[in-house]
């Protein structure tokens, strides 16, 4: 669940001195949109933020309890970019990159709409969990979003997909399956298939999608790794949607 500066997926908690005027914004991110020391002092700091945070999500709706997954994708999806607008699919380092946002994922963790599986009423925010097996791969499932009226000006739609990994406690080993996030806007299409880590997201520009337009987007089970030593015959997942500001600078 911890994710830190310079890890993959590599979210950036605040890392500012103790004594820093602003530590109490856990983003160093204010209403004019100045980003200051995000990061400096490595995980001693900004790993008790990132869990700080984790725990206000969770706080925040009974809907987030026991589920690390949608706590992970919360926190994923409402990060904040400082060095360009979207995420590039090709490095797969980048994966989630961002400075948290506690603000933003306490608000999606109370405003989302619950989504109970693939093909469900579209939603203009949404948190779906569930299950795959070994049967998921090559299939794909289908999740339906639809765009507010007007849409939020400067920010653009992120879907963040994270899953489980199969540990094993006798064998030392971790496999992961790997799962592929697909979305089509009004003239281009996005993806995300890295393969090195447990989360795909994809960035869409506002200005390639319509107000009050559904749009869907495809998860795909590209290899099921769901070893008999895991002990499980199954993997949890969850999928996440929510506006994002273009660059918090």
């Amino acid at each position: 669940m911890v994710v830190a500066p310079g890890i993959s997926p590599s979210l950036i908690p605040s890392g500012a001195n103790a004594t820093s005027s602003i530590m109490a914004d856990p983003c160093f991110i204010n209403d004019a949109g100045i980003q200051s020391l995000c990061g400096s002092q490595g995980t001693s700091y900004s790993t008790p933020i990132c869990n700080g945070i984790a725990a206000c999500v969770i706080s925040a709706d009974g809907r987030m309890v026991n589920w690390p997954e949608k706590v992970r994708a919360v926190i994923l999806a409402t990060a904040q970019n400082l060095d360009f607008n979207y995420w590039n699919y090709q490095q797969d380092g980048r994966d989630g990159a961002g400075v948290v946002c506690g603000t933003d994922a306490v608000l999606l963790a109370k405003n989302h709409t619950t989504i109970a599986g693939p093909n469900n009423t579209a939603a203009p925010l949404g948190i779906c969990v569930g299950s795959l097996t070994t049967s998921f791969q090559n299939q794909g499932m289908q999740f339906n979003i639809t765009i507010p009226n007007p849409k939020p000006s400067g920010h653009h739609l992120r879907v963040v997909l994270t899953w489980d990994s199969s540990p094993s406690t006798s064998n030392g080993t971790n496999d992961l399956s790997d799962l592929d996030l697909y979305m089509y806007g009004n003239n281009s299409g996005y993806n995300s298939f890295s393969y090195e880590s447990n989360v795909e997201m994809v960035d869409v520009p506002a200005s390639d999608l319509t107000s009050g337009t559904t749009y869907a987007a495809t998860v795909y089970g590209s290899t099921m790794r769901i070893p008999s030593y895991a002990n499980v015959s199954f993997i949890y997942y969850a999928l996440a949607w929510t506006w994002v500001k273009d660059q918090a600078r």
